[in-house]
């Protein structure tokens, strides 16, 4: 009897947890979505059209986590959840409110954000996938890791795509001093190199220098989600994957609807 009244003790406080968790969730998604409307608006003041479809696909992707947890059926932590919120306007406050070019950190922090975030989702879907055995956490911390860099791939080669149809420069250009090209050697199987270059002109205009054509950026972005994603793994490990950001929903883990 005893044992049943605490049970009780305990679904209940559960529940009333689910249900503050769920009332900070749909606030968080109202100021996100209000925020969005904002920078569309802010966005059409200013003329540029360019952030138009940033801010538009900004009202869907927050709208993301909750749907990630009723596809994959599993909960995501709420302080985790409330971040992936802000991520997932990240690309959009870049565009409208021009923080790609007030902060120039502000692409790669995106990135190295993302590498985790996919990390933590790859971390879960070991779980997800492998339901009848039980997987140890560094199995599920490398599959993160593959994971995150897997994804991260996927947006080069989207933004690639975007450079080559829509001419957005997503793969940012940066200014070089020097280079090294096996197309200005001398023979076969040499490298040519240009030192100390003050400037180049292009059609009769001058630049500071060698335009590099978004290598440099895409390595880079890379390799800051691979940090990323190396730096969850091995909080990951050393924690044994307890208190994961993503677990499997079941019973009164389910969000109170």
């Amino acid at each position: 009897m005893i044992r049943t009244i605490t049970e009780l003790r305990e679904t209940r406080a559960l529940q009333r947890a689910n249900e503050s968790d769920h009332t900070i969730r749909i606030g968080a998604v109202m100021m996100a979505e209000a925020f969005n409307l904002v920078s569309l608006l802010h966005a059409i003041s200013q003329g540029d059209r360019g952030s138009y479809p940033a801010c538009m696909a900004a009202f869907a992707l927050v709208l993301l986590p909750k749907a990630s947890e009723r596809l994959l059926k599993c909960r995501i932590r709420t302080d985790v959840y409330l971040f992936c919120i802000l991520y997932c306007m990240g690309s959009m406050m870049g565009d409208a409110w021009q923080l790609y070019d007030r902060i120039p950190i502000w692409d790669k922090l995106l990135h190295t954000i993302g590498g985790i975030h996919f990390a933590m989702l790859g971390a879960f879907l070991p779980l997800r996938l492998n339901r009848e055995r039980e997987t140890s956490v560094w199995l599920r911390a490398a599959f993160a890791i593959c994971f995150s860099v897997a994804v991260a791939a996927l947006w080069e080669f989207y933004e690639f795509g975007m450079d080559q149809l829509l001419g957005r420069d997503m793969q940012r250009d940066v200014f070089l001093s020097s280079i090294d090209s096996r197309l200005l050697g001398n023979g076969l199987n040499t490298v040519g190199s240009i030192r100390q270059i003050d400037s180049v002109v292009v059609n009769g205009v001058e630049l500071e220098g060698y335009i590099d054509i978004g290598l440099i950026d895409t390595m880079g972005d890379m390799m800051v989600e691979t940090l990323g994603a190396l730096i969850y793994a091995a909080c990951f490990v050393l924690q044994r994957g307890e208190n994961p950001a993503f677990a499997p929903a079941m019973g009164n883990e389910q969000l109170v609807e």
